[in-house]
C-alpha cells in the first residue's frame, strides 16, 4: 500500500509511526519546576544525538488534554539553562514507568504517584530515579518546534551505572541490564533476545 502522509489522519499517523518504528528505546525524563516541584514522565521519541560531545534527544510530542503544555516541557522552557535526568527504564520499573504517565496536575508528584524513589543528582537539581540502571543527568542545549512537537537536545554533564552492568571495557552486560522498549499500543518489549551479526567484517579498512 502506498500512502501519502499528508493525506491521512492524525491518529493513523501516529498508528504507523509507532508500529513500524519499533522497539523504541524508553526515556524516563525527571525534571524539576521553578517552585522546586518534581516531574517524572516516560518518552518513546528517544535517543542518541552524539558521543562527542554526549547528547541525548527525546521529543515531547502534542500537549495535555487541557490543551495546555506537557508539564517536562513546562519545566525545561521555564528556565534559560534548564537541566533534565534521563533515566533508562528496566523491566523491573516498567510498570511504574507506564504509572508516570498518568495525567496529573502540574506540581503533583510523580515519584510518589507511582512509587519510584528519588534520588538527589550530582551535578543537576532535578532527581535520578534510584531504581534505575542507568541515569544520564543533561543541561539543556536546545529546543526544536517540529509542528505541534518539540525536540529537546541535552548535553550529558554527568552519568551514573550500576556497578553490575559494566564489564572490561566499560562494556554493558545487556542480560543484566534487561533495558525496556515501547512497541505500539500497550506493548513493550525486553532487549534480552539478542543475536549477533559480524558486521565489522563490512567496514571499510
Amino acid at each position: 500500500m502506498e500512502i501519502n502522509s499528508e493525506e491521512i489522519p492524525f491518529d493513523v499517523r501516529y498508528k504507523l509511526l509507532t508500529g513500524t518504528i519499533v522497539p523504541r528505546p524508553i526515556a524516563l525524563v525527571s525534571t524539576i519546576s521553578p517552585n522546586g516541584d518534581c516531574n517524572l514522565a516516560p518518552f518513546s521519541y528517544f535517543n542518541i544525538v552524539g558521543h562527542n560531545p554526549m547528547a541525548l534527544s527525546f521529543s515531547v510530542a502534542g500537549i495535555k488534554p487541557n490543551r495546555s503544555n506537557k508539564d517536562t516541557f513546562t519545566n525545561i522552557a521555564a528556565e534559560e539553562k534548564s537541566e533534565f535526568v534521563i533515566n533508562i527504564v528496566n523491566e523491573a520499573i516498567a510498570v511504574k514507568m507506564a504509572k508516570t504517565a498518568t495525567v496529573l496536575d502540574y506540581g503533583v508528584c510523580e515519584f510518589e504517584y507511582s512509587g519510584l524513589t528519588k534520588e538527589k543528582s550530582l551535578t543537576v537539581k532535578p532527581y535520578r530515579v534510584k531504581e534505575s540502571p542507568v541515569s544520564f543527568e543533561c543541561e539543556t542545549f536546545k529546543i526544536i518546534e517540529v509542528g505541534i512537537s518539540k525536540l529537546i537536545i541535552g548535553l550529558v554533564k554527568h552519568l551514573y551505572v550500576s556497578d553490575e552492568l559494566l564489564e572490561d571495557n566499560f562494556r554493558v552486560n545487556q542480560s543484566k541490564l534487561k533495558a525496556v522498549g515501547r512497541m505500539a499500543g500497550s506493548s513493550y518489549c525486553v532487549s534480552t533476545n539478542l543475536f549477533t551479526v559480524d558486521d565489522e567484517k563490512f567496514f571499510p579498512l
